[in-house]
């Protein structure tokens, strides 16, 4: 008996999709720079409101986190 698994294939194509009209839109590296300006804006706020509450821990792991997805987008976009 094969278990039924969710389609994963077709979200992912069109999250293709999408990334193909937006660097058609405004480029490789404006596309490069969005991704990156938008990981920077959600870290930087999430890191902030746990820095505020004094969980210093949380702030170095959520600074670790950005580091290892913006060398994922580096990794992404110059591959």
């Amino acid at each position: 008996m094969q278990i039924p698994l969710p389609p994963v294939m077709p979200k992912f194509m069109v999250f293709r999709f999408i990334a193909g009209i937006i660097i058609r839109l405004i480029g490789l590296w404006g596309y490069y720079i969005l991704l990156i300006g938008l990981v920077t804006v959600v870290c930087l706020r999430f890191s902030y409101r746990a820095y505020k509450n004094g969980s210093y821990e949380t702030v170095f792991l959520i600074v670790c986190f950005f580091l290892i997805i913006v060398g994922g987008i580096i990794a992404l976009v110059n591959s």
